[in-house]
């Protein structure tokens, strides 16, 4: 695996290390996907970074995971919106990124670090200004991650594809003792048809 984004484990109420039995969690439970298009603050301006202001959010549902038809990708014709917006809305410039929320529990949050590998040459940054999610009653927390801004249909085809997330207390890239591991957990990604299209 080689992640492009990694969420340190929480710092307060940390369990220690393993004593050497390997011990399973589970896997990032999925609250929502979603495309987001959004604007810079000036008419001429491309949004970039923190410049970007959302316009329109669409969710797709995540009753299950594995899409809604029976190909087990969770598909929405992103591109094709992000052109038409750039299209019609000519006065201002327009970017999308893909959105996922995620819900970490207390006992997972307090011992593993969250590993995030997206489709080859996608960025991935958790969003939020504390870098360690919001706390959820009863302990553990959400995480909000995004992909970088996409500014073109062509930049949004190339954010389509599976997004793999675990837990683990141990870097997946590095040998080594493994004390604490969820499944992994694959989201693939279709931006370019409808669910039910295919």
């Amino acid at each position: 695996m080689n992640p492009c984004l990694v969420v340190q484990r929480l710092a307060i109420g940390a369990v220690p290390p393993s004593d050497g039995a390997l011990r399973r969690v589970n896997p990032p439970d999925v609250e929502a996907i979603r495309f987001v298009y959004g604007v810079g603050d000036e008419p001429s301006e491309l949004p970039a970074g923190s410049v970007f202001r959302t316009v329109y959010a669409i969710s797709i549902p995540v009753a299950r995971l594995g899409g809604l038809d029976l190909d087990d990708i969770y598909e929405f014709d992103a591109a094709l919106m992000l052109a038409t917006l750039q299209e019609r809305a000519r006065q201002r410039r327009w970017a999308m990124r893909l959105e996922f929320d995620l819900i970490q529990t207390h006992e997972s949050a307090t011992s593993a670090e969250l590993y995030v590998e997206a489709p080859a040459g996608v960025s991935m940054l958790l969003l939020g200004h504390t870098g360690y999610g919001m706390p959820n009653p009863g302990g553990g927390r959400s995480l909000k991650i995004a992909t970088g801004l996409a500014h073109s249909p062509e930049s949004v085809l190339r954010l389509a594809g599976p997004y793999q997330l675990m837990f683990r207390d141990a870097d997946p890239r590095v040998g080594g003792a493994v004390g604490v591991e969820s499944p992994v957990q694959v989201l693939k990604i279709g931006l370019s048809e409808y669910e039910f299209e295919s």
